[in-house]
Parts: C-alpha cells; sequence; structure tokens
C-alpha cells in the first residue's frame, strides 16, 4: 500500500464528498407525463394533427453528431487526452469564478464548435484557457467531455460492483460504504474526485 492511501485511510474521505455522493444516489428520475398516440385517437382530423406533432417534434429535436458522439452511438473523434489535476483544476476554478449562479450549470450542453476549441487547450502540459467569451455552459461541457473521454472511468472498474453496492444502502452503512470506496481510490483520481466535489457543493 502506497503512503499516499493509506493516509487517505487513516483520515478518511472529506465530509463534503460523502455527502455529495449520498446525494447522488438519492436523485431519483420523475417518470415522463403520459403522451397521446394515434391509438387513442378514433377522428380522423385528431389522428392527422397527432402525426403532425409526432414528426415535428422528431425533425425538430434530431440529435447533432456532437450530441450522439457524448451518448456513444458515434465513435468519438476527440484526440485522447491523459488525466491531470491541471486541467481539471483550470476549468473548476473559471467555473467558480464565472458561473455559481448560472441556472442547469451541468444540465444544458454547451456548443460543439467551442467546446472543440476549449478541448484544442488541453494538449499543452499547462493548459491555460484563451482569453474569450465562453459561456458558462462550454466550459461545463469541456468538463464532461474531458472527464468522459478519458479511457479509465473516475472511479475505476474494480469498484464498480462495491458502488453499486453502497447505493442501495442507507444511512451509516451507506456513509461507510462511500468511505471505503473513495479510500480505494488511485491518488490522483481521489484528488480530482475532492476538486470536482468541492465545486459540485458551491454551484
Amino acid at each position: 500500500m502506497d503512503p499516499s492511501t493509506a493516509q487517505r485511510m487513516t483520515n478518511g474521505p472529506s465530509e463534503a464528498a460523502v455527502t455529495i455522493m449520498q446525494r447522488t444516489y438519492s436523485v431519483s428520475m420523475s417518470a415522463p407525463p403520459a403522451v397521446r398516440t394515434i391509438e387513442q385517437t378514433n377522428n380522423w382530423q385528431e389522428k392527422k394533427g397527432v402525426i403532425a406533432n409526432i414528426l415535428t417534434k422528431f425533425f425538430g429535436s434530431r440529435p447533432t453528431d456532437e450530441d450522439l458522439i457524448q451518448k456513444r452511438i458515434l465513435p468519438s473523434t476527440y484526440p485522447l487526452m491523459p488525466l491531470r489535476l491541471s486541467i481539471i483544476e483550470e476549468l473548476c476554478e473559471w467555473l467558480e469564478k464565472n458561473s455559481l449562479k448560472t441556472e442547469g450549470l451541468f444540465r444544458v450542453s454547451g456548443t460543439g464548435t467551442v467546446i472543440r476549441d476549449i478541448w484544442c487547450t488541453f494538449d499543452k502540459e499547462h493548459s491555460t484557457l484563451p482569453e474569450a467569451p465562453y459561456s458558462e455552459h462550454n466550459v461545463s461541457s469541456a468538463l464532461k467531455l474531458y472527464l468522459r473521454e478519458q479511457p479509465n472511468p473516475l472511479i475505476p472498474y474494480e469498484l464498480y460492483s462495491a458502488t453499486l453496492s453502497a447505493q442501495r444502502k442507507t444511512g451509516q452503512d451507506q456513509i461507510d460504504g462511500i468511505k471505503q470506496i473513495i479510500s480505494q481510490l488511485p491518488a490522483l483520481n481521489y484528488e480530482i474526485l475532492q476538486r470536482i466535489l468541492s465545486l459540485l457543493l458551491k454551484v
């Protein structure tokens, strides 16, 4: 066991890290509202209206190539970038200075071309965001993209079962499970997770 891991197991993860992971576990998705279907209509004019509405929604909300890449439907066109704390720090600092009051900071997607411009700064050892009028959503999307494009997730695959197990627990058992998972993270992953969680607690 390396010294940094031993120290984490002794000191334990921060309460902030445990708290926000608990919040993540407790999020529940509400069911979408019912949609009137063709089978539920008897009048032909109503059927045409329903069909027109379906087609309008379909063609009006066709996903972009960038959306399909994010959903892993299309292969990524981004070059592989190593996982570096300096990049995470740069993006988190920018968001803390400019975006803490932005509604839907990580829910609303940015513009693909702008995100790609930000991505191009990541291949430098000491990346710095150029002085440009970036929107908050472009920078938050660049942060998500950087993590998503890593070949290995921030919480390694070998801890996947333990993470699911902790998610199913409640109370102190869940807290203990989260602490155990965090204590087993590689040193770099641990530092990055702490930095991201500190940002999420502020937004």
